[in-house]
């Protein structure tokens, strides 16, 4: 009896120690399942050609996949004199990117971990940030280190990146909070995450003491990079990675690593990292709100409903979210093979250390630092000194000599070169050679009375979107994810919109004083639990939280617009659409086509109305304080030149530059 206890007791212990091989040698079932999905896709390949060269290269591969014993792997990384058995379980992973070959660097100086180890619970015991070492809660460890060898990776872009607009969204939250009277003024007090710079300048966190900012949490903070967004149209990593690694709208994992779940939600199709990055990877984020990357391609969203384009049939015109859109003019620079990093420099999307409230605080770039103006030229800056921090990334291509464009921030568009004679950008993704059109001392651009109050782009824009009566509603019974906590709570946001249009155009003066193109936010919002029905919130000095700012519609074109586009337009000076007419005492006559009331909506001015037809009520607020509507003598100016654009239709026309109101018109004989 006692033999036989014995025995039991033995093969006990021996069960025991072979059930534990699957987790002591979990990296064997990778292998062997990575050894499986690559017999399986060689057989499918070889099946699919009939090139008899590739099928006979296949049928190798094929072969020696299947004498593959499953073996410990390890890379020896000399950079750092160890040896990393990472690749034992991610036995097909690619290398993230040419600039940072595993060979060199290997996996744990970015990722953490224990590079001796074969276990999945031991390999992973410090690692960095789970998945995503970018994660701007881990970067400075990873991305932002000083490597062992005392080389410093890329500390001052991630302090940049922790102070940009993409990851503190403060002109979202403050514009957003001060329209649902959370607060009560326009200046920025709160952040996605306590931020501060080195110029004393610090905001809190948002929480949740206010709709408005659960509202953000929930909704708009979805495209915030600090957050890994899995999800709907703007799917994307969290961190550095939420732009340079490429994200596929179906998030789903396509390269070898066997370790990652293919049919799982909220990975990239590869483990890259690129400094290349497309515009559309872009549009990720910016297909909301202003629509920059949408109407940069082109695309024009539409409400929300498959429109027949095709032969009678519903729209192939698809976006993520349930949408559809147009196809229309994309601007001139998309057209001539230019991304969106060919424009928009370093600095001016990843911040330079200080913390900005609006967009254009933080954009580096306007027209004039490519195109020049008409009395001068773009800004030469010569690289003269081998000291020159210009010189120390190889990716400028840049050499002793080289002259480059600087912006008027003070910023450096590396990728335009002056060689002597002309200015040529190579775009940074195809490197295709474009030579810039300068205005310099052309006469169509020659500045007088009109375009020397004007932006460039208000002249040279195709189209701009219009988003009317943004629809905000909230149900309590069900939840959502909060984007900054990363949890699913209860409470739930949805939007509708009355209408989107795209032929409209609006005026008003930005933050230099320009008239600019300008696009709506109009939200109402229904919150039954605090007994608010479709509520448009109204501010102290009568302006309703119907907001309209100043834009860059992204939608450039070579030809302009022309003088009657605005001078005989009541849209674009803010009165809406109507019928109008001048009276016998110089002033206008307006009949408005829209009712808002009739529409069922609360407001008792249309929609597209910015402004009363006297000029002397304005219905909607703006988010800036520096921006500024039209007011009733400006709007009596530029409509009564409209009379003479009938005749005077050109910019260089002699009659823009001595122009006087009172000056009768010798054809009508009536004033101007």
């Amino acid at each position: 009896m006692k033999l036989i206890n014995s025995l039991f007791i033995i093969l006990i212990i021996l069960l025991l120690f072979y059930t534990k091989p699957y987790k002591y040698n979990d990296w064997k079932i990778y292998q062997n399942k990575w050894k499986i999905s690559k017999i399986k896709i060689l057989k499918k390949e070889i099946y699919n050609t009939d090139n008899n060269t590739l099928k006979k290269n296949l049928l190798k591969k094929l072969e020696k996949i299947k004498k593959y014993k499953i073996k410990l792997r390890s890379i020896y990384v000399k950079k750092w004199k160890r040896e990393e058995f990472c690749i034992t379980c991610h036995i097909g992973i690619k290398s993230i990117s040419s600039s940072h070959p595993n060979e060199i660097f290997g996996c744990v100086i970015c990722h953490g971990g224990d590079p001796l180890a074969i276990t999945v619970k031991d390999a992973h015991k410090g690692l960095i940030g789970k998945e995503n070492p970018a994660d701007l809660k881990y970067a400075e460890k990873s991305c932002g280190q000083i490597a062992p060898d005392g080389t410093k990776c890329h500390p001052d872009i991630v302090k940049r990146v922790k102070t940009s607009l993409m990851y503190s969204m403060i002109g979202v939250i403050t514009s957003l909070r001060y329209q649902w009277h959370a607060q009560n003024d326009k200046k920025p007090h709160f952040a996605t995450h306590d931020i501060s710079d080195l110029y004393g300048n610090r905001y809190l966190e948002i929480k949740n003491k206010h709709f408005a900012d659960r509202y953000f949490r929930k909704m708009c903070a979805m495209c915030h990079i600090g957050v890994k967004n899995p999800f709907s149209t703007s799917n994307h990593s969290s961190g550095c990675g939420a732009c340079h690694v490429i994200y596929e709208n179906n998030s789903h994992y396509k390269g070898e690593d066997p370790t990652i779940n293919k049919s799982e939600h909220g990975h990239p199709p590869f483990h890259t990292l690129t400094a290349n990055i497309p515009t559309s990877q872009c549009v990720k984020c910016h297909n909301r709100s202003s629509r920059y990357g949408l109407s940069y391609e082109g695309q024009a969203e539409n409400d929300f409903y498959p429109v027949p384009l095709h032969n009678g049939e519903f729209s192939k015109n698809y976006l993520l979210g349930n949408r559809y859109f147009y196809q229309f003019q994309s601007d001139i620079h998309f057209k001539n093979g230019m991304d969106c990093i060919d424009c928009h420099t370093s600095k001016g999307i990843m911040g330079d250390g200080k913390i900005y409230s609006r967009m254009f605080e933080q954009t580096k770039v306007k027209c004039e630092d490519c195109h020049g103006t008409y009395n001068s030229k773009p800004k030469i800056y010569e690289i003269k000194y081998l000291d020159d921090p210009l010189l120390e990334i190889s990716l400028y291509n840049l050499k002793l000599g080289d002259k480059i464009v600087k912006t008027t921030k003070d910023d450096f568009l590396w990728n335009i070169k002056f060689d002597g004679k002309d200015y040529v950008l190579t775009t940074k993704n195809s490197n295709k050679r474009l030579k810039i059109k300068l205005i310099y001392k052309d006469k169509n651009h020659k500045p007088n009375l009109c375009n020397k109050k004007l932006e460039c782009y208000s002249c040279h824009f195709s189209w701009t979107t219009l988003c009317y009566g943004c629809h905000v509603g909230y149900n309590s019974k069900l939840s959502q994810r909060d984007a900054l906590s990363g949890k699913k709570t209860k409470g739930y946001w949805y939007e509708r919109r009355t209408f989107t249009r795209y032929s409209d155009m609006v005026l008003i003066k930005n933050q230099e004083n320009k008239y600019s193109p300008a696009q709506f936010c109009q939200s109402q919002v229904t919150i039954p639990e605090l007994n608010i029905y479709n509520k448009v919130f109204i501010h102290k000095d009568n302006t309703t939280s119907y907001v309209v700012v100043p834009v860059q519609p992204h939608t450039i074109t070579k030809e302009s617009k022309r003088c009657g586009d605005c001078h005989n337009n009541s849209m674009a000076v803010g009165l809406g659409k109507g019928s109008l007419k001048f009276t016998d005492n110089g002033s206008i006559s307006f009949i408005h086509i829209y009712s808002s009331k009739k529409s069922h909506l609360n407001v008792n001015f249309p929609m597209e109305s910015i402004v009363s037809s006297d000029g002397k009520i304005q219905y909607q607020s703006v988010s800036d304080d520096r921006f500024k509507v039209l007011k009733r003598k400006e709007i009596l100016k530029i409509l009564k030149v409209g009379k003479c654009t009938f005749c005077h239709t050109k910019y260089s026309d002699k009659f823009f530059k001595y122009y006087k109101e009172k000056r009768p018109c010798p054809f009508n004989k009536q004033n101007y």
